[in-house]
């Protein structure tokens, strides 16, 4: 059985043989004018022979899905993933900008509020884990850029249940010092690192979001796996770094069929259409002309 955040309702639907992979994307509407390239690259994902989209499991949304967590924001997302993704499982982790952070206007509600709101849209515990294809993902909270009391418990109890897991967190712990300032705090960097040490050969991946860029190291024969250009485009500083041209979105794709690290691919594209291009250049040379008094 696979829940479905989305509806609320455990599908009864079983998976056919072969739908065992399963596509993460993450940051996917926390900006304005995130529709058309989302819209773009979902095609792509959908069109793309190795994804093989009919054998796709489930799509997960690994934080920051909306971009100021407003109800109307919530509403649009899930219009736009359910008219993108029809007919297969969504869940969903939460991120800094599902509540609300750090977007000022949204202060004034209380983060219990916040939460309820996102859990009214899509139905997500803040912590989870689901068993999908013979891998058991886990989705952990750090909304606030730390882990919540009883998070890393949850963690290590959660591997202790299955020998193939799959662990997402949108912001991720700090593995390289170029992520420095946009990461977890140190002593949940310490905590989770700990946890993964203690459960070896069974985590297959780790991945992130929150930084809006593709990076990938791997660690005692985990791969991580940073992609924060599900629907905010890629924001390079170096390539040596990061290893992915400017401008690019992308999703991460889990195929338990394949072997070690080829478990975990990354799909990319320049999502955004030429004529867009077009429109966001003429748009901000008129800023540029009104601003001078032209």
């Amino acid at each position: 059985m696979v829940y479905d955040i989305l509806s609320s309702h455990e599908v009864s639907r079983p998976l056919r043989d072969g739908q065992e992979r399963v596509l993460i994307l993450s940051d996917t509407g926390c900006r304005p004018g995130w529709i058309p390239d989302f819209r773009v690259l979902a095609d792509k994902l959908r069109r793309s022979p190795k994804v093989d989209f009919e054998n796709i499991a489930a799509v997960i949304f690994n934080g920051d899905t909306v971009f100021t967590g407003s109800e109307r924001n919530y509403r649009r997302a899930r219009r736009v993933i359910e008219q993108e993704f029809p007919g297969v499982h969504r869940l969903f982790n939460i991120g800094n900008h599902e509540l609300g952070i750090p977007w000022p206007g949204r202060m004034r509600e209380t983060v219990d509020r916040r939460v309820q709101r996102y859990q009214k849209f899509f139905h997500s515990p803040l912590n989870w884990r689901k068993v999908i294809g013979g891998v058991q993902y886990i989705g952990l909270d750090s909304s606030h850029k730390r882990l919540a009391p009883g998070t890393l418990e949850y963690l290590d109890e959660s591997l202790s249940m299955h020998p193939s897991n799959v662990v997402l967190i949108h912001i991720p712990p700090m593995l390289r010092p170029q992520w420095r300032g946009r990461t977890l705090f140190s002593s949940d960097t310490l905590g989770f690192l700990q946890i993964l040490d203690r459960h070896p050969g069974r985590v297959i991946a780790c991945t992130y979001g929150h930084i809006h860029c593709n990076d990938r190291l791997v660690r005692n024969g985990v791969v991580h796996q940073l992609a924060g250009t599900g629907g905010a485009m890629s924001m390079v500083r170096s390539h040596s770094h990061y290893g992915e041209a400017s401008g690019s979105y992308a999703a991460i794709l889990i195929d338990p069929g394949m072997r070690g690290a080829q478990r975990v691919s990354l799909i990319t594209s320049h999502a955004q259409r030429p004529r867009a291009k077009a429109k966001a250049k003429e748009a901000a040379n008129v800023r540029i002309a009104v601003s001078m008094g032209v």
